[in-house]
Parts: C-alpha cells; structure tokens; sequence
C-alpha cells in the first residue's frame, strides 16, 4: 500500500470507528473485524465496540471508556493510543460519514489485498528455488487466494493470470539453464 492508500485506509478506519459511535446499529452493516484494520488499536477498538454491541451494552464515550480499562482490552494502554476521551469525542463530534458502507467494504478489501500480498510474496520466494514445483506452487496460491478472497472474488484479483505468467517464467528459465 502507498502513503496515500495508508492515509485513505486510515481516514476510512476512524470514519468508521466515529459512525459506529455515534450510530451503533451500524455495525450490522459492517462486514469486517478489528483483525482487517491497519491500525491495530483501532482495530481493537473495533473489536470492542462489536462486542459491546452483541452484549447489548450501551455505546457512548463513557461506556466505551469503561469497558476498555479491562484486562481484554489492554487496559489503559489501548484508551492512550486511541487518545483517550478527548479523541473518542472529536469522533462523535464528525458525526456518521455519508459512505459509512463505503468505507467498511474499503477496510475488508484493503485487508484481503495485504493478505494475498502476504501470500504471493511467499510463494515467490518459494520460486527462488530451481528446483521448486511449479504444479505445487499454483495449487498453494489457489488455495491462498481462495482463502483469502473468497470462491466469489477469486478471480476479481486476476490473480490466477499472474500465478501462470510467473509459472511459465519460471518453466523457461529452468529449459534456458537445463534443468527439467
């Protein structure tokens, strides 16, 4: 991710955080977790608000502030690297963003986009070897991306096409240097 994707991934995160405070019903509307943030307090925030949410607890600064104390949450060490109350008020204060949605599904495709990332860069160190099994080396990034993107969006990434693009790389500089 860029600098300016980061800056957007982080502006959709606290957009989101800001939403769901203001409007807890919105987290039915999300289809994320704290895991898919890019800022891991936020993203235990998230995690927070979601299952104060499931717990039917109510959702306000007070509250919120509260619950974060407890020893699941990290304590006080999560309510200072979100900022405090201060911060928790400035997000109330901007209010539910017109893209709510928007920003949510932006937070689960940027996540599933690092974790495929994570993923290629693996298998292509695994390409490094001469002797690597490109047959093995497809079914495990098949697999990575099924599990990743979902049976639905497998092929939203084009991914497969450039699995065999650096497949038959691979093919060729093993018949240029004779190995089979």
């Amino acid at each position: 991710m860029s600098v300016s994707q980061n800056e957007q991934a982080v502006r959709a995160e606290l957009s989101v955080i800001g939403a769901v405070l203001v409007n807890p019903s919105l987290l039915d509307q999300a289809d994320i977790a704290g895991a898919y943030f890019i800022q891991t307090d936020v993203g235990l925030l998230f995690d927070l608000l979601a299952d104060m949410r499931h717990a039917r607890k109510p959702i306000d600064a007070t509250s919120v502030l509260t619950v974060a104390k407890t020893t699941r949450y990290q304590g006080e060490r999560l309510i200072d690297a979100i900022g405090g109350a201060v911060r928790i008020a400035e997000w109330i204060s901007q209010g539910v963003p017109a893209h709510f949605k928007h920003f949510s599904d932006e937070i689960r495709r940027w996540h599933h986009v690092r974790a495929l990332r994570t993923r290629l860069n693996t298998a292509l160190s695994e390409l490094e070897d001469i002797e690597a099994d490109p047959d093995s080396i497809r079914s495990k990034l098949d697999a990575a991306t099924t599990e990743v993107a979902g049976k639905r969006a497998v092929r939203e990434f084009a991914f497969s096409e450039l699995v065999e693009r650096v497949l038959h790389r691979v093919e060729d500089d093993r018949s240029i240097s004779g190995v089979v």
